[in-house]
Order: structure tokens, then sequence, then C-alpha cells
């Protein structure tokens, strides 16, 4: 099963690196990048992916508004955040909002493709550091 997937973030490099390093991955296929919330929301209702992997904190809408939006309209994606402000009050807005997953940037590299995993198994992922 090819896991079809959408980029959000608003740093450039973030986006391109995390790009090379899933498509690396014969079985995650990157349909669309966004860097902003408004359009990941309209992506995300046009393509209807698999998977989100969303920047927190974004200028126009962020990640958990545009996660709210999305869940109302398609709530069979998978959103999980990315950022690097974990926190009680975060990670609880996280769930209400309707994230299956959160990975703190500093442990991308060895937690982002096992949340990806993870919540295509209809599982909830949140990052072992955080919990």
């Amino acid at each position: 099963m090819t896991i079809k997937l959408l980029l959000v973030d608003d740093d450039k490099i973030m986006r391109e690196g995390l790009r090379i390093i899933l498509q690396k991955r014969a079985d995650i296929q990157i349909i669309a990048e966004a860097d902003c919330g408004l359009t990941a929301v309209e992506l995300a209702c046009r393509l209807v992916p698999d998977v989100i992997v969303m920047d927190y904190s974004m200028p126009d809408m962020n990640g958990i508004e545009a996660t709210r939006r999305i869940v109302e309209m398609v709530p069979s994606i998978k959103t999980i955040v990315i950022s690097f402000y974990a926190n009680e009050r975060n990670v609880a807005e996280m769930l209400r909002a309707g994230v299956w997953g959160y990975v703190d940037k500093i442990n991308i590299l060895e937690e982002l493709e096992k949340a990806i995993r993870t919540v295509t198994e209809q599982k909830k992922y949140f990052d072992p550091h955080v919990l």
C-alpha cells in the first residue's frame, strides 16, 4: 500500500529536507506541498491524502486550526503535527483538534517515519520525548 502524503511547513528548507528523506521510501508518495494552513486545507480537501505532516506554527493559519478544518471536511485524513513547541497545553489542543500524531522537530529524523506508519494503522503517535 502506498501512503499518500501532504507536506505542510512555511519553512522551505524544512519541507525540502523532509521531501528528500521521505521520497526515499518506496511506499510513501508525496502528492503535494504547502507553505501555509490555508493552502493545506484546500489541498487536503481536493487531493485527500492519507497523512498530512503539518507544522504547528505558520503565519496565516496554524497547524491546529488547519487540522480542525480538515477533520470537519475529510475526517479520514490523519494529521501529524511537527513543532519545537510541545507542552501540555499544546498537546491537549492538538488532541482536541483531531491530530493523530505529534513529532518534535528535534527528533524528526528518528520519529517521523514511525509516526507516519503508526497513524496509517489507525493508531495515535506522540513523540516519546514529549510523553
